[in-house]
Formats: structure tokens, sequence, C-alpha cells
């Protein structure tokens, strides 16, 4: 977008004196003249909504301070659309007043001399924006703007602007004047090489992201063997940054902790992102990058000398023996050591916690290696690993697993087995007589020949991984049953005690198990296309295991304890024999549940006519969606889906119900208690409610139907999917949105041509599509 630019010192208004220019191509083409302006069409309906004026006079506002060093905004609303529009002024005290030939007389009490500073045309919508910079240099003098405009037979101008040129503030915490921030590396930054001391702003390039938490990130110098790494704190203002990401940072410099000027030890060095700190910034310029971690013993982690030339880097914890948890877990951190070596570290949680996912991670527990940014909090040097897959060799603490009074070198662990040894012969995902948190279960079959501890199994789900927590005794032939670790399996079926517990949910719509050692998948069942009946158990047919993957459910005479169907912990029976019942090509299970092609609805010609921010009560908001059809549509397969604030995740899902008759609307609004307050302002009021229609321009909606896969397929939108609506032309804040006539079907790509934004109280025609 080009700009208005001012010039240096009086020739802000100063520099055409004595050339009044005649017409706009002689200003353009004036010697020091201010010739080059850009309009945002609809970026001033961010003016605050007392600026405006009625219909047909020009409004000039501005929303901000006209502060020197910076850019500032300066808005027309109410032009005539497609008209000529021309930003004018004069500095304060000058002489008689007087116009420019080709506005006269259209000007108000601007002095002698007056300039034409810019022309555009105003848009659709009677708006135009003018962005001027504002030279750091520029003396602090007052002066007038105005905006004219002139039709055939007509002319407008609009209120007169007075501004005064403010001196540049300090953004920051320091008691300096602000500079530029200052560009360097992460190895100047921390040694002061840099001259940029804490509260200072710098500007570093080309750091490679290796941990990612909920208030920030480390990220590293890829070329630095040494001091080339730096915590990002943001606090939870930003999000979508991931691990091998390249950024460039502007921030703050800090040393958590530290009192002094340069980086000093044991203190956290940071760049602070912050809405705080005007200025700031971090920018992905890259994705993919891969880090190598740096090698270090246990005694050189605990040097903190050492430590600190490592800080906010990857690194590699291993020594010439195991790792071994020598203190007690606190706040989800332990300490590690080596065998006859009285130094330790510390293992964080800041990016992830090892505890939560190793239940029975306890003293006396080994690793061969841990992987993880070095940091620094609580006064104490730390590895931070970033999930299991950081972590090498992990042993849980030995137990005494069998009635003498010594204490047992230890079973034979999961390592040790091999695929067949273990089979998944039974699973509950939906129990009918208790809760999933309670009910929920798996079974598995140890076909191994020598006793074993499955602690340190490693267990999954489709979205989720979990260590478990041992001992878990297994001798040849037993049958073992698995619970929900956040519940009972005992009060579900009583009687029943679970010999180990899983901490994830089985989906009831289908889901994975999956149980794995360090040499990877042991056994697996994946009944993510599967039926899941209501209190019945699937089974494997007993006379045909191992993991033949011949599956059924449990049937009537397979009574659980709670009177669910099912065997928890006994031998299943017998599946009945297949017989295929309709004309797919795959075997049905009894009953049809089968994984036959859904076919998803089909979508009709339905879409967006007017969409309403109700300016003087905003719980008259409503969306109006009009059926193009010969026939009436039934709604029931169709909803709005709203994002809000360019958000692109979790969208608010407002169902549809009843129908919508041929070449009628159908309108959704806030809330039935506003029924009357909607007759009373329109006239009518809306067909159904919800009260998720709460967008005032700022969100995007999209008309979608159900597609039969659990997700929802674009019919119409209104708004960018992933933009904020803030000062886009097509916000309509304390407006509404009216469909153009043109228009006979929806688009999964929105056209703000097709739109046209009025003023509320307008021309509302709730209950019908009046298009202009």
């Amino acid at each position: 977008m080009r700009t208005v630019h001012f010039l240096p010192a009086l020739a802000l208004l100063a520099a055409c004196a004595g050339s009044t220019p005649d017409s706009v191509s002689d200003e353009a083409a004036a010697p020091n003249a201010l010739a080059t302006i850009e309009v945002g069409a609809g970026d001033a309906a961010t003016l605050p909504s007392d600026q405006l004026a009625p219909p047909g006079v020009l409004r000039l506002a501005s929303p901000d301070d006209f502060v020197l060093g910076t850019q500032v905004r300066v808005g027309v609303l109410n032009a005539p659309p497609g008209a000529p529009v021309f930003l004018i002024g004069s500095l304060a005290n000058g002489g008689t007043t007087s116009c420019p030939p080709q506005l006269a007389p259209t000007c108000l009490n601007l002095f002698n001399p007056v300039y034409v500073l810019g022309q555009t045309t105003a848009a659709p919508n009677g708006r135009a924006l003018f962005l001027l910079d504002l030279p750091a240099n520029l003396p602090l003098v007052t002066a007038h703007l105005q905006a004219a405009s002139r039709i055939p037979g007509d002319q407008f101008t609009s209120n007169i602007l007075n501004v005064t040129f403010q001196a540049p503030v300090d953004t920051d915490t320091d008691t300096d004047t602000d500079l530029p921030p200052t560009v360097t590396t992460i190895a100047d930054l921390r040694s002061g090489a840099a001259g940029v001391i804490v509260g200072d702003q710098a500007q570093v390039d080309g750091l490679v992201i290796t941990a990612v938490g909920t208030r920030g990130f480390t990220a590293q110098d890829p070329s630095a063997s040494i001091n080339g790494g730096i915590y990002v704190y943001h606090n939870g203002e930003l999000s979508g940054f991931n691990v091998g990401d390249t950024v460039s940072v502007v921030g703050e410099y800090d040393e958590y902790g530290a009192s002094g000027a340069v980086a000093p030890l044991e203190t956290l060095a940071e760049l602070k992102v912050l809405a705080a700190s005007p200025g700031t910034s971090i920018s992905v310029t890259g994705t993919g990058a891969t880090t190598s971690p740096v090698l270090l013993s246990v005694g050189d982690a605990a040097t903190p000398a050492i430590a600190e030339t490592y800080e906010g880097m990857l690194v590699n914890l291993e020594d010439s023996g195991p790792l071994e948890v020598v203190g007690a877990l606190a706040f989800d951190e332990f300490p590690v050591a080596v065998a006859g070596n009285p130094d330790s570290i510390l293992i964080d949680n800041e990016f992830f916690s090892l505890p939560v996912a190793l239940p029975d991670l306890d003293v006396g527990a080994t690793f061969d290696s841990i992987t993880g940014p070095m940091y620094f909090s609580f006064s104490n040097y730390k590895v931070a690993p970033r999930s299991l897959d950081d972590v090498t060799g992990y042993t849980p603490p030995a137990v005494d697993s069998d009635s003498d009074t010594d204490t047992d070198v230890g079973l034979p662990g999961p390592d040790t087995l091999v695929p067949g040894d273990l089979v998944i012969t039974e699973f509950m995902a939906n129990p009918s007589g208790c809760s999933d948190t309670d009910g929920e279960y798996f079974e598995v079959l140890y076909r191994g020949s020598t006793t074993v501890d499955l602690g340190g199994l490693i267990m999954e789900d489709s979205a989720n991984t979990a260590i478990l927590a041992g001992p878990v005794v297994a001798n040849p032939g037993d049958r073992l049953l698995f619970g929900p670790s956040g519940g009972s399996l005992s009060t579900c079926y009583p009687g029943l005690t679970p010999d180990g517990l899983f901490p994830f949910g089985l989906n009831n719509s289908g889901d994975l198990i999956r149980l794995s050692n360090a040499g990877g998948a042991l056994v697996e069942v994946d009944f993510r296309t599967w039926t899941i009946g209501n209190g019945i158990s699937w089974e494997q047919d007993d006379a045909v295991v191992p993991d033949s993957g011949t599956w059924c459910f449990a049937d009537a005479t397979e009574v659980a304890p709670n009177g669910d169907l099912g065997t928890p912990g006994l031998p299943n029976g017998a599946c009945p024999v297949i017989v295929d019942t309709d004309t797919d090509t795959d075997t049905d299970l009894p009953p049809d549940t089968d994984t036959d092609i859904v076919v998803p609805p089909t979508a009709s010609n339905l879409f967006f006519t007017e969409i309403m921010d109700y300016g003087p009560d905003f719980n008259l908001r409503f969306v109006e969606i009009y059926n193009a059809e010969s026939s009436a549509v039934d709604l029931t397969p169709y909803a709005v889906l709203r994002y809000s604030n360019g958000g692109t995740t979790s969208p608010g899902v407002l169902p549809l119900s009843g129908s919508v008759a041929a070449g009628d609307v159908f309108v959704l609004g806030t809330a039935v208690a506003q029924e009357a307050a909607y007759d009373a302002a329109f006239g009518d009021h809306p067909d159904a409610y919800n009260s998720g229609v709460n967008a005032n321009g700022d969100d995007v909606y999209i008309l979608a139907i159900d597609d039969g896969a659990g997700g929802w397929t674009t019919i119409d939108v209104y708004g960018v999917f992933g933009v904020d609506g803030t000062g886009m032309d097509w916000e309509y804040l304390d407006e509404e949105a009216i469909r153009s006539c043109t228009v006979t079907a929806g688009t999964a790509t929105f056209n703000v041509a097709e739109w046209t934004i009025v003023p509320t109280p307008g021309s509302a025609t709730l209950g019908s599509w009046t298009c202009p």
C-alpha cells in the first residue's frame, strides 16, 4: 500500500507556497509536492461510531495520535460512492482563507494557502483511507486537515480535523531514547558485545526453534556450537510455532532474575515478545529445519559455568553409565545422576512431563539418555525433554514380585517380548451399565514362555501415548485385564480388579489400541472403521486365537457382572459363522455392522442473503439463508459454523433443523427471549434461535452440510477464512450485509463484491430476501 509521506520540517504544507495547483495532475507534478496517496476502501470502518455523520455529508476523522516517527490514519466517511475525494490542509495561523481552484468554494475555515495533499475515488461504501508517514524530525507544529468532494452540480466538505504533531515517545522500559532494534547474534547479545542492555530491543534472524511450550519456546543459532541458544517469551499471547521453524525475532532483551546490564551467570536469557512491548514481533521464515543436540555429561551439565554456555540449546544428556533417578519427584521434576558420581542435574517439565507419561517413574528408574534444551528456572539449570522420543532405554524401578523377604533382582521386562507374545482378545469401548470412565477395558492374553513384568510397556490409542505403570506380572497363559486409570473398573464390574491401567479413553466412534516395546509394535487392534455397540464388547474367537483377526460381538450368553455383554478377564466364546447379507463386497458382522461406504447427504442450493449486527440492540443479530431450489429443503444435515476473530479451528457449530420452502428464507436469530423485540424492530422474527449468532463483522460464517464422515462440507461462506474481519471491507460492525441480486448459488470462496454494507437501522428485511 502506498502512503502519503509528509515532507521534512515545515515543508509539510508550505512546500507548495505560491504555486497552488490548478488540477490534480498539476499537483502531482509540482516540485516538492505531496504527490502519492493510497486508499484502502472500507478501512475507515475502524473509525469510532460517534464520528459518523448523516448520509451525504463527508466526515473526516483519525483514530490515531499524530506522533512523529509513526504512521497515522485519516479516514473519510459518507462520500458519494465513486466520486473523487481530496485531502486538503493548511498550517495554523495562516492568512486569508482560500481554496485551490478545482475545489472552490468547498473549503471551510482553512488558512491561506490551502493545498491539495492527494486525491482518490470513494469506495462503493463511501469510505476512503489516507495513510500518513510522519518523519521523526518534523517540528512540533499544528495543522488543519479537511476532506472535500465534488460531483456535477454539488460539492461536499467535511469537518476540520485539527492535528498537533507530538514528540516521539519511549516505548520500552529502559531510560534511553528509543532506537531501531539492534540486529545481532545470540552470542553477541548474551556476551554484551552487541551493546544491548536489559530492556533494549534486539533483532536476531535465522533462529531454529528446538522446543515449544505454552509460554514461549527455545531457539538457537544453527551455526553456533556454544552460546547460541535463547528463550523467546510470549506468555501465551502468540501461537502457531513448531519445532523446526526458522524465525526472526524482534524482542526486548531480558535476563530473568538479573540485576545487572549484561548476561550474568545463573539467569534465564530471553527475548520478550509481548503486547506490552510495542515493536516486538516473531516472523516464521522457514520450516523443517533440524538441529543436532550437543552431547553433554551429567558432570558438565551440573557445572553452572558450563551449563550457562548451552542455555537454550538442544543437548543430549548421556554418560558412562545409566542416568538414574536419585531423588524424589517434585513439581514433575526429578534429579538424575550416574552411579559413583555425586553430580546430578534436574529433568524439567517446561515442555513435557516425563512423570505424567511414565506413571511408575520413581527413585531407582534409569535412562540411557535424555535429550532436550538446557533450561534455567528457580535457581537451577535443567534439561527439558519434549516428548517420549527424547528418552532412550527407560527402565522402571525394580520391584519385589514374589512372597519371600528379599528384594528381587527384577523380572525380565517388556523389551524381551517379540510379536506374538501378546494378543488383544477383547475390548469394551462403550459400556452401558456405567460410565466410560469406569467401564472401558481391554483384555490381553500373554503367550510367552517365561514370567515377565510388563511395566514399561508402551500403550497407544489413535491420539495418545503412555507407559504402563509396573509391576504388572504376567505368567505364561495369563489373561490380563486393563482398565481406565481415571476411574474404577470394580465399580462398573463388581469383583473385577484390573491388572494394569491405561490413561486414555476408547472413542465410541472407533479407535486404536497398540502395545509396543523399544523394538516396535507387538500387537494392535485398529477398530476405527468398526461399529461400536452400546454395552457390547468385541471379542476374538478363542478357538482361532492367536490374533487371527476373527472378531465378533459378545453374544447374549456372555453377560458381564454389570449386565453388559462381554467376558472381561475370562475366555471368549466362538464367533458365529458369517453370512453376507447385503450387496457390497465385504463380510458382514452381526448385526450388519460392516464397513459399508457411508453416502453423505446431498447438498442443496442454499446460500446466505443477509447478515445482521443490529446497531441499536446487539441482541437482535440474525443470519438469513435462501433456498434457491425448486422444492423445500430439509435443514437437518446443515449447520452454520462460526469461526471467531480469524480462528481456523474449533468453530462454533450452530445446527439447523426444520425445513425451508422453495424461494423462501430461513432466519437464525440470537435468543427466543428477544422474539417480541425482533417483531418490534423488523416486523417479523427468526425461524429458530442459537446464542452462537453473535458475530459483529470480525468473524466468519460458513454454511455447511454434514459430510457423512464426522466433518463438514462448505456450501457458502461470508468473510475470509482465517482472517479477523476488523477493519476489512467486509466488516459490518453495527451494520448489515445484504447479498446482491445477481447471486444464484452459494460459493466456498468469499467475494465481497457480492455484498453491500448498509447502516442500521436501515433496510433490514427479516424474513425475505430484498436484494440491492
